[in-house]
């Protein structure tokens, strides 16, 4: 009765570990067989390793060549901009610290009630002219003056 007891409780575990695979599984489509569905030749894969031709490995050293000499060149330019930014950098912070701090529109100098007064536009009869084509003058009021 003891070994019954421990085949059912051996036989509950491997239960309870089928019906959790088999709720893992719902929903999933599961093939019996792994079917390739377009199968790849093998000679495509095989690759044939031919010498170049004089010709094509000139033509290979001298774009070799060109990259190399274009890395230069771009490697060149990367220290002239970072250079370049680096001066700019310390161009803005050596002039920013002469600035002053407090707000300048106050500074402002004002102009004098008499320069005002002198720069004051003076009233000009205005000219308006007819259909006519003659000039006529406009008086304007006393109020104005």
């Amino acid at each position: 009765s003891v070994e019954v007891a421990d085949l059912n409780a051996s036989l509950q575990g491997k239960v309870l570990v089928i019906t959790a695979l088999k709720e893992q599984l719902k929903g999933k489509a599961v093939l019996p067989k792994a079917v390739s569905l377009n199968p790849i030749d093998p000679t495509l894969l095989q690759v044939d390793v031919v010498p170049l031709i004089p010709k094509f490995c000139k033509n290979r050293t001298a774009h070799i060549d060109y990259l190399k000499h274009t890395l230069e060149e771009a490697a060149t330019l990367r220290e002239l901009v970072e250079s370049e930014r680096l001066l700019r950098v310390a161009l803005v912070s050596s002039a920013s610290g002469s600035q002053s701090k407090y707000n300048t529109k106050k500074n402002r100098i004002r102009r004098t009630l008499k320069k005002a007064k002198e720069t004051e536009l003076k009233d000009h009869p205005r000219k308006v002219k007819s259909s006519l084509n003659k000039a006529s003058v406009v008086e304007s009021r006393a109020s104005s003056s």
